[in-house]
């Protein structure tokens, strides 16, 4: 999404109202953990600061949907960012094309930064029993070593 940032650079206005909704592919979520997104809600402005830097106030507001830690199933995630930055031709993370400014890059960067480590849904529950495997509480883990110690007795008392 492109930005005309010509109006700021010769003083005809001094900044520039962002109100627009983005919309990331498959092509996005394919390097994260989100399975989908909603389209994204940018609001802000753009104003002139001294010599060459512009800065940048966003608000980014949308929901993701994530795997749950425990059970895989989707997990609607909101998220709301404030993004405050100034920024010239060298942020590497800006494509800044002669007056015009892609700010895709950096909505895209603070959402992937919204992701957690881990969610779970609130209706998960664990899994403890499976083919072939289970988890085993403390109990049962000392029950091997406790039959163990009774033929240790055995052994000695002969």
């Amino acid at each position: 999404m492109m930005i005309d940032l010509t109006k700021l650079i010769n003083n005809y206005e001094k900044e520039i109202d962002v109100n627009e909704t983005i919309t990331f592919d498959q092509e996005y979520l394919s390097t994260t953990d989100i399975r989908s997104i909603k389209p994204v809600a940018v609001t802000g402005t753009i104003t002139k600061s001294d010599g060459e830097f512009f800065n940048l106030n966003l608000k980014i507001k949308g929901e993701m949907t994530l795997p749950c830690s425990i059970t895989l199933a989707d997990v609607i995630l909101p998220f709301d960012i404030n993004y405050e930055s100034d920024i010239t031709d060298e942020n590497e993370n800006l494509k800044i094309m002669g007056n015009n400014l892609d700010i895709i890059p950096i909505v895209w960067e603070n959402i992937v930064t919204e992701i957690p480590i881990k969610v779970v849904a609130p209706n998960a529950k664990p899994i403890k029993k499976g083919e072939g495997w289970q988890i085993l509480t403390e109990d049962d883990e000392n029950k091997p070593l406790s039959e163990l110690k009774d033929l240790l007795k055995e052994k000695e008392d002969e």
